[in-house]
């Protein structure tokens, strides 16, 4: 038995990840990684979520990294546990999402053995995490998960997979509480801002695709800025639909999996594009069909903060390695912007095409199934208050009931709703 338990190898893992913030952890408990197990619970700061499933336990992960900017840390046992959870892996680098994946592996002595449940974690991950290590020295553990969490979210944000053998993870080591250095902006230099800004001001059909590196009140605030002042429209990449309020004027939909052709095409007649915060990937390129591969018929601005996705796939006029937050509140701050007529037919044949697709559907009198949906989610629309997650999340803070009870007051509402 470890003579002092408060100071071994798991320890120094989760103080890494305490001392840089990381305050919630969702697992799925299982014996490969006990060792880490009976380290959480001194750490009270930490908030353990115990999962029914990896997957899930993933998910949760990922989402908390979405909401916090900050590494969702998931931990599973190994083998099967690994497996179920490496779909969240897979969208944490799909969706540019920081995510830490521990996973208990076999003792070390039997590595590469081919023993019960063993996995080699480096070609199972290699080609879906930005890194995958397989830590096999106890000293050594503190520092994995230092890197892990620098890599997690410099560049494009996205997984990492820290492999930890259960024979590793209880031995006497040095505490380490190691801070990740506050990031510094990159901003693109003044000479091409001013480029940029000319070329912005001389556009007749100009276009913007805002992409998840915007997603903060900052980045939301600069993307606002830029499209008021230049009175250019906005479309979203994929599963990015609240970068942008849906109900602006200069909001011209969002690039996913079911774009009307002529709404391509539109956008596609564009003269300018500058591509803030998106890698240009295959839902919102449709496919790399827009725009065209691998020399756009437009002029081409591409603004993200990792040098490896920026000209990637679309050889750009400009490409900018830099905060696009920053960039779009600088561009946006450059004096003599310049509004053309042309300009404002031509949001406006953008904007009628938005509207078409975004019309409410007829009501319908009966449903193939027997149940019309549309009129059900126009009824709610109708009835709820405008700000309808909100209001429910404030109800449920301030009176916890039963799910019998929440049943009960929802059945209510509709018998309110209905009439």
């Amino acid at each position: 038995m470890n003579p002092n338990p408060s100071a071994t190898s798991a320890h120094a893992m989760l103080s890494v990840f305490a001392a840089n913030g990381i305050d919630r952890i969702f697992l799925v408990p299982g014996e490969s990684y006990l060792g880490i197990l009976d380290a959480l619970s001194d750490f009270p700061q930490i908030d353990v979520l115990t999962c029914r499933h990896e997957s899930g336990a993933g998910f949760m992960a990922c989402a908390d990294g979405r909401l916090t900017h900050r590494p969702g840390v998931v931990m599973v046992s190994r083998g099967p546990g690994a497996t179920n959870a490496a779909i969240a892996v897979h969208t944490a680098q799909q969706d540019a999402v920081p995510l830490i994946l521990v996973i208990g592996q076999i003792p070390k002595a039997d590595l590469r053995r081919q023993a019960f449940q063993e996995i080699d974690y480096q070609q199972m991950f290699g080609s879906i995490a930005k890194w995958v290590v397989e830590v096999t020295d106890p000293d050594k553990l503190a520092e994995a998960a230092f890197k892990a969490l620098r890599i997690a979210i410099t560049g494009t944000p996205g997984p990492v997979v820290l492999v930890v053998p259960e024979d590793i993870q209880q031995q006497p080591v040095a505490q380490r509480t190691w801070q990740l250095p506050a990031r510094v902006a990159s901003l693109s230099d003044q000479d091409a801002l001013a480029k940029i800004h000319a070329l912005l001001c001389r556009a007749e059909r100009p276009l913007i695709i805002a992409g998840g590196a915007l997603d903060s009140g900052p980045g939301r605030a600069a993307l606002l800025a830029l499209a008021e002042r230049f009175q250019v429209p906005v479309a979203v990449s994929f599963r990015q639909h609240d970068l942008f309020p849906n109900r602006h004027g200069l909001f011209v939909g969002d690039l996913g999996l079911a774009n009307p052709k002529d709404q391509i095409a539109a956008f596609d007649s564009s003269d300018l594009i500058l591509a803030i915060g998106t890698r240009l990937g295959d839902i919102t390129t449709q496919g790399y069909t827009f725009p065209s591969l691998p020399k756009p018929s437009q002029t081409l601005v591409h603004v993200y903060p990792d040098d490896r996705a920026v000209g990637l796939h679309f050889a750009a006029d400009f490409g900018i390695v830099a905060d696009p937050a920053l960039f779009a509140a600088a561009l946006a701050a450059i004096d003599g912007a310049v509004v053309l007529p042309q300009r404002r037919a031509w949001l406006s044949s953008l904007r009628s095409i938005h509207d078409r697709i975004a019309a409410w559907p007829a009501a319908r009198a009966v449903a193939a199934d027997g149940v019309p949906f549309v009129n059900v989610v126009a009824r709610l629309d109708a009835s709820l208050p405008a700000d309808a997650i909100g209001w429910a999340t404030a109800r449920r803070r301030r009176s916890p009931r039963s799910c019998a009870g929440r049943v009960s007051e929802w059945s209510a509402w509709s018998a309110t709703a209905a009439s």
